[in-house]
């Protein structure tokens, strides 16, 4: 049997007597693995400013150990959310995060990491969200657009009706 991404994990039991101790064969005990199910993480995301994100998430489903850290990443448009760049870590009592320091009216997809003491899991499915231009705009849930719209003092001309929110 093999394991991917384990580390510290054989160590043989000597059979007792009258059992002879082949070294073919050992018991094998796993002491630590990358946290399993980042899918269970399940991140959503709102624009809070037309600077600022603030994502939250759930546990992964097996974390193998205690979570020590999230890392919190984010795709650009403008490199069609090819290439994830690390935005923050928080540590692993807290699941949710403000991302800061972001340009007004753009649109970003962000994915988390859950980190024990031996590794980080697999990025959790996208959340997309848009900055907003003055007020609030909030988006996303997992890989889908659910859009609400909340910009404040917005007004919109189309032909000869005016809407005003």
């Amino acid at each position: 049997m093999i394991f991917t991404n384990v580390r510290n994990i054989l160590f043989y039991i000597p059979f007792p007597p009258p059992y002879t101790f082949n070294h073919n064969y050992a018991i094998v005990f796993k002491i630590s693995s990358v946290p399993v199910g980042a899918s269970a993480m399940r991140p959503s995301a709102a624009s809070t400013s037309a600077t600022t994100v603030r994502i939250s998430w759930s546990s992964p489903q097996t974390p193998y150990g205690i979570i020590i850290r999230y890392e919190i990443y984010r795709y650009e448009a403008s490199t069609d959310f090819g290439t994830p760049i690390k935005t923050k870590e928080v540590n692993g009592t807290i699941l949710e995060a403000t991302v800061r320091n972001l340009q007004p009216f753009v649109r970003f997809k962000f994915t988390v990491k859950a980190c024990n003491s031996y590794a980080c899991s697999e990025h959790s499915g996208g959340v997309y969200a848009t900055t907003a231009v003055g007020g609030k705009l909030c988006v996303c849930v997992s890989d889908l657009f659910v859009g609400v719209l909340q910009v404040e003092n917005l007004k919109i001309f189309v032909g000869l009706l005016k809407l005003e929110y």
